[in-house]
């Protein structure tokens, strides 16, 4: 994994938007180094690249959405990108929060972590980047702070670590506490197929306690079956003989009860004569009804044709007296009222018509009265306009004419400065011309023309002051001259300003004049307007009487007018009602008069039918015995109630139900004659039941006991099979919980001690194999080793100058200590990243304890880590260890605890 770019914004001290290109020329050589005073936040970078992978840091931990300590102080978001390349492509990681509302004291609300590859999404939620990140670099957060970020005053901490804290490091670095975890598992894997081993062993010697003997079971359940069957031949003849006996018994008891219905229900036969006879009668009075509807029909119709006549009458005279007052009364007075309202117009004229005229008159009198108010004031407001344009037109006319003046005043001075100049550069050439005169020296050649021979310089009377004061008098112009420059652009501008104002409002005062103008105009034309307006509402409303029809009233015209239209309108709707009604009633009174002549022809005809069906019913009540239509009534009057269905259906009920039991007395003695005639056996049906009860107990008794013998050999035989299964079953435990057992016994432990201390022995080994290569690049002298005879993965070295003594780690020298450190951390972190390329490395400070010669040597043995390919940033405040690397990061504190970046790559958003 190799980090390319690092972008950073409101991190601790790095106040703002920061961006790190590590991949331009500067960092070709492989190393670089971030400098700057203590606290200026160098290793704030570090922490930039953890946050944008992990969302954590060494110094702080994971920061999550409600605390972030690393934010800078007065900011409401910050953020931490890295672009990384690895063997699967690029990718970017990007790690940021923000304060609710943009607000610095705002609750911290959002929080994201996401990961793009190659400018597409490829995650976007919190723990899945995470996940991702991991799988990607092949490193968690503790393995890539070991291998790749080797933090501030983390170099000795292995070297000086005790036996619990160095299997600590081992196991978080290179995973090897999983071995802790088998050794466990091995134990109570161990443990619990032992246990299963004996549950089989104890469910066995169960399962034999209760084997029986099938040939004793199988002798007695065919012993049952044989009696069985011999019992059912019996049984059968018994229950044949029962069933004869117990259908005649049945037969002979049905015929007995049948009789007692038949006499109980002739019994109730005999009570309802009295019912039966008076149901005939109303149901002889129901047969005649029709009649008697039939005739009460035409009675109604007579007596309401009878009404009728009356009726219509009463409505003749009704409708008279109602065309009396229409005609006589009220139309008259109307139609006087019409003509009182329209005087002089012509009663036929719409009234709205009229209205909606004269409206028109005062609306454009109205308006026209309105426009020349209108243009009154547009006349007011343009004349102060123009008397306020010309007086500004002769104030900027004043002005421009006084910075005319000074324009020409301050160009005249620049001229008489100009030719001054020109004079004095004159002199001040000449002078100096002659100072050089003054130094040519005979046999020398001249430094402008080579030539040998000076004729001039004989004749040369001057000095260096007088070409110095000329010097000084040229300067001293030159600078009035600019002076004088600055005063006449100033005064032109000036000018040019005031002439731009007086020429705009000079355009302004020209275009008011011409407004003002035709303003007036159209003034004189609105009054002659206004004039014709005047006349056409005074005659428009002449019919009304009104006289005052200047502006003030107009309102009060229309409201007259208005309220004239309503009174002529309702008038006419009034007249045109009461002739609507006058042709109503007379439509009326010829209709009344039709319906007369009807009604009158229709109560003649009634009265003959009437006559003839009265007759008629009186020969139907002699021919069914009644004797007059008095007692034909009451009897039909009983058949309309309630009680004739009741009385209906009883007697149906009464008459079939003796029909029903007749004929079943008849059908039961058949049957009972038919049965006899079998003849089946000559026992008593008591003595029979006894018989079949007794064999059918027994039936019961051996048919259970054959099902208890089945399920017992059926059981046998299961626990049979399931011992001869547990015996397979137990020899193949025995076999599984062996081997376990085998296994325990090498690398098996309750707390896991036994294989997690050999792993971590061997991972120590070889990790120091890799550290040793390291070391023997930059110390020859030393090789590390675990302590002989020492189970605590105690570090000692062997000294080569000492005749390969064998020296504990804490005899070393502070600067031995961080050399042999540096070995361990690199080689470390060899074995960390066993799961992916490990291309960068980023030390943080460490190197202060070094003197020259062991920083030599520390460097020389990161350039052979360098030219291993890999990219090494280093932290650090060492004069030295600066002087020795080129590309540089400065990190500069500014006011109040900011700091800036300064140096290649670096960049401010």
């Amino acid at each position: 994994m190799k980090v390319l770019d690092i972008r950073l914004k409101n991190l601790n001290s790095l106040k703002g938007e920061w961006h790190i290109d590590l991949t331009g020329n500067s960092f070709a050589d492989g190393i670089f180094a971030i400098t700057g005073p203590t606290g200026a936040g160098k290793t704030t970078i570090f922490d930039a690249v953890c946050l944008a992978l992990y969302g954590m840091t060494p110094r702080l931990g994971k920061i999550s959405g409600r605390n972030n300590e690393i934010m800078s102080r007065g900011t409401s978001e910050c953020y931490a990108q890295v672009i990384f390349e690895t063997d699967n492509g690029r990718f970017t990681a990007r790690w940021s929060q923000t304060r609710s509302s943009k607000r610095s004291k705002g609750k911290l609300q959002t929080y994201n972590h996401k990961l793009d590859a190659e400018e597409k999404p490829l995650t976007s939620g919190i723990k899945e980047t995470a996940d991702k990140i991991v799988e990607l670099t092949g490193m968690n957060f503790k393995q890539f702070s070991q291998a790749m970020m080797l933090q501030q005053g983390g170099f000795d901490a292995f070297l000086n670590a005790d036996k619990n804290e160095r299997a600590q490091v081992l196991e978080s670095v290179t995973g090897i506490e999983i071995y802790g975890e088998i050794s466990q598992r091995v134990f109570q894997r161990s443990k619990d197929e032992a246990r299963a081993l004996k549950e089989i062993e104890s469910k066995l010697e169960d399962k034999q306690k209760y084997i029986l003997d099938s040939d004793k079971l199988n002798s007695e359940l065919n012993e049952n079956i044989a009696r069985i069957n011999k019992l059912e031949t019996e049984h059968k003849d018994i229950k044949a003989a029962k069933d004869w006996l117990s259908d005649i018994a049945k037969l002979e008891n049905d015929l007995e009860q049948n009789k007692f219905k038949i006499k109980a229900q002739q019994k109730r036969l005999d009570e309802f004569k009295l019912k039966r006879e008076k149901l005939e009668r109303a149901e002889s009075a129901a047969s005649i009804e029709a009649n008697y509807t039939e005739l009460k029909s035409e009675r109604s119709a007579f007596k309401k044709s009878q009404e009728l006549g009356e009726k219509i009458l009463n409505d003749i005279n009704t409708c008279k007296k109602k065309l009396f007052d229409i005609n006589g009364k009220k139309l008259p007075e109307l139609k006087k009222s019409l003509r009182d309202e329209m005087r002089d117009l012509d009663l036929q004229e719409n009234p709205d018509v009229i209205k909606a005229k004269i409206f028109a008159a005062i609306s454009k009198f109205d308006n026209a009265y309105k426009d020349k108010q209108r243009l009154d004031g547009e006349c007011k407001d343009t004349e102060l306009k123009l008397n306020q344009a010309r007086a500004d037109l002769q104030k900027f006319l004043n002005a421009r004419d006084s910075a005319r003046i000074e324009m020409d005043k301050a160009l005249s001075e620049s001229s008489k400065i100009s030719d001054e100049i020109i004079k004095f550069r004159t002199r001040t050439a000449e002078a100096v011309l002659a100072e050089e005169r003054i130094k040519l020296k005979a046999g020398e050649p001249c430094p402008l023309c080579g030539s040998l021979e000076h004729p001039a310089a004989r004749h040369v009377k001057t000095s260096s002051d007088k070409a110095a004061e000329l010097f000084k008098t040229t300067e001293m112009l030159e600078k009035n001259f600019k002076q004088a420059q600055r005063k006449y652009e100033e005064a032109k501008n000036k000018f040019d300003e005031l002439d731009k104002k007086y020429n705009a409002v000079s355009d302004s005062e020209r275009t008011l004049s011409g407004a003002l103008e035709k303003i007036k105009s159209d003034m004189q034309g609105k009054s002659d307007e206004l004039d014709a307006c005047h006349a056409e509402v005074s005659e428009a409303i002449k019919f009304l009487g009104l006289t005052g029809n200047d502006r003030k009233n107009t309102t009060q015209i229309r409201k007259c007018v208005e309220e004239w239209a309503l009174r002529v309108n309702k008038i006419k709707n009034d007249i045109a009602d009461a002739e609507l009604a006058l042709n109503r009633f007379n439509a009326e009174l010829d209709n009344l008069n039709k319906n007369l002549d009807a009604e009158n022809k229709n109560f003649a005809g009634l009265s003959e039918k009437v006559k003839e069906l009265e007759a008629k019913f009186q020969a139907a009540l002699l021919d069914k015995d009644f004797a007059d239509e008095k007692s034909f009534a009451a009897a039909l009057a009983n058949f309309k109630t309630d009680d004739t269905a009741e009385l209906q259906t009883e007697r149906g009920k009464l008459d079939d139900g003796m029909k029903s039991l007749l004929a079943v007395q008849e059908n039961k003695s058949l049957e009972l004659d038919k049965i006899k005639a079998k003849s089946i056996t000559n026992k008593s049906l008591e003595l029979v039941e006894r018989e079949f009860n007794g064999q059918e107990t027994e039936l019961k008794d051996l048919n259970a006991r054959i099902a208890v013998i089945k399920k017992s050999l059926q059981d046998n035989a299961d626990r049979q099979g399931e011992i001869a299964n547990l015996r397979k079953d137990f020899e193949r435990q025995k076999e599984i919980s062996g081997g376990w057992a085998g296994l325990n016994s090498l690398i098996g432990s309750a707390k896991g001690d036994l294989f997690r201390i050999f792993a971590q022995k061997i991972t120590l080994r070889l990790m120091l194999g890799s550290a040793n290569e390291y070391l023997k690049r930059m110390n020859g002298r030393y090789t590390l080793m675990l302590t002989p005879g020492n189970d605590d993965l105690k570090l000692s070295v062997i000294d080569h100058e000492q005749a390969g003594e064998i020296r504990p780690t804490e005899n070393l020298s502070g600067g031995e200590k961080f050399i042999v450190s540096l070995a361990l951390a690199l080689g470390l972190s060899q074995i960390s990243g066993s799961k992916t390329r490990v291309d960068s490395l980023f030390l943080d400070e460490g190197f202060g304890s070094l003197d020259e010669e062991a920083l030599n040597t520390a460097l020389e043995a990161l350039g052979e880590v360098r030219r291993e390919g890999r990219m090494i940033g280093i932290i650090s405040h060492v004069q030295a260890l600066k002087e020795r690397i080129a590309a540089q990061i400065e990190v500069i504190p500014r006011t109040e605890g900011v700091s800036v970046l300064q140096g290649p790559g670096c960049e401010r958003k």
